[in-house]
């Protein structure tokens, strides 16, 4: 069967062709199923992918990669609830460490649940001292750790040595710049803020916190414009900040 080579090439429907075949003669398969809706969500038929996901799940229910594949499928159709359910049951099997463990540390954290995040990236740091993205994970580390308001001293620690190894990333500098708000170092805040905003100036998150740092540090006129700034950027940043605290009478 040649579905992945097609998948890699680019010919989706190529790839459809030969599962509906594969599934036909061997209907018991969870990963022809599985392939199947990968075909599909790339050919964007995201409607025949949904059968296709819950059938190899039923098929295979401690599947992390389908597990994975259903909640990505479900936070796309801002299914929020439905991609946490199985996040959390991808949590539960995934091991210590391991690829699939970032990648649901990730998925955590777009689903604004950082503590949930923080023991997963915990065991991949320890893992992994000498992997090459190990400056992103201590950044996901610090920015978990600063959006659940705890451990910020460590935080802080995890922010510089992602820039010390990587630069100044504009993620990094965001996340060192909630670090700072939270730890009430305004001036510090607003340097790394107005960091991140040079190299992205389109990114709502570190627009909205140097407006409250500013807010902080009295600078009141310019606080306010960087925070409408940001809803431009991002109509719902507000909201979305609040459920962290973070909002302009509050820190």
């Amino acid at each position: 069967m040649r579905g992945d080579a097609d998948l890699s090439r680019g010919e989706p429907k190529a790839a459809i062709a030969d599962l509906d075949e594969a599934i036909r003669m061997a209907p018991d398969q969870a990963a022809y199923y599985a392939a199947r809706a990968r075909a599909h969500l790339a050919n964007k038929e995201s409607d025949a992918a949904r059968p296709d996901l819950g059938k190899s799940l039923s098929l295979d229910p401690k599947n992390v990669d389908t597990l994975l594949l259903r909640a990505e499928f479900r936070f796309s159709r801002k299914d929020r609830d439905g991609a946490l359910a199985d996040v959390k049951a991808a949590s539960s099997l995934a091991p210590a460490g391991s690829s699939q463990a970032s990648l649901i540390a990730d998925f955590y954290l777009r689903l604004d649940q950082p503590a949930a995040a923080l023991p997963l990236l915990d065991d991949w740091i320890r893992l992994h001292s000498a992997d090459a993205r190990l400056g992103a994970a201590l950044d996901e580390r610090c920015w978990a750790r600063a959006l659940s308001n705890q451990m910020l001293d460590d935080a802080e620690k995890d922010c510089r040595q992602a820039i010390r190894r990587d630069g100044d990333n504009p993620a990094y500098l965001d996340s060192l710049g909630l670090v700072e708000l939270r730890l009430g170092h305004y001036p510090e805040a607003i340097k790394a803020y107005e960091r991140a905003v040079a190299q992205a100036p389109r990114s709502a998150w570190p627009r909205y916190g140097l407006g409250l740092a500013k807010l902080r540090s009295g600078q009141t006129d310019a606080g306010r414009a960087d925070l409408a700034a940001a809803r431009k950027l991002e109509p719902g940043i507000e909201a979305r900040a609040a459920r962290y605290g973070l909002t302009a009478s509050g820190s």
